[in-house]
């Protein structure tokens, strides 16, 4: 039976052991011993070695549990989303709210997005690829606003 897991690609390179600056890289030989051989050459001091396989090489390593992304329910993506444009709405309120404070800002909530309908009878008819190739882009927007939410917030309070 077929069993599926989430890996993560791993590059190996073996660093000189003589320049330690260069990598040894595979010189396109092969000994063809029992195991077959590779020699190796440093790409900066041209030392060279012998393995019993090709560096630099490819593994695949087992995904931690928090490096695997979850598949999110709809009410999910609708607190994301609502989320987002709250801080949107924050972050513009000068423009869309003059003269409001923080806490005077509508907040939208999940109910908001769902009985527009509009946002739920779009995401239902996606193709899987593209709902989720929105759930990435989302998710992009989402981390560039995280990382830049402290600048920002100074910026609104002045």
């Amino acid at each position: 039976m077929e069993e599926r897991q989430d890996v993560k690609l791993v590059r190996i390179e073996f660093k000189c052991p003589e320049c330690e600056t260069g990598y040894l890289e595979p010189t396109g030989q092969v000994f063809t011993t029992n195991p077959p051989m590779f020699p190796h050459k440093c790409n900066v001091c041209e030392y060279g070695q012998t393995f019993n396989e090709n560096y630099p090489r490819l593994v695949h390593e087992p995904l931690d549990k928090e490096e695997v992304s979850p598949i999110l329910t709809e009410d999910q993506i609708l607190q994301r989303l609502a989320d987002l444009m709250n801080y949107n709405n924050i972050c513009a309120r000068a423009t869309l709210y003059p003269g409001l404070e923080i806490n005077e800002i509508p907040q939208i909530t999940i109910e908001d997005l769902k009985y527009t309908g509009d946002f739920i009878t779009r995401y239902e008819t996606m193709s899987k690829a593209q709902a989720r190739m929105t759930g990435e882009a989302y998710d992009e927007a989402e981390n560039w606003l995280v990382k830049n939410q402290e600048k920002y917030l100074k910026l609104i309070n002045k």
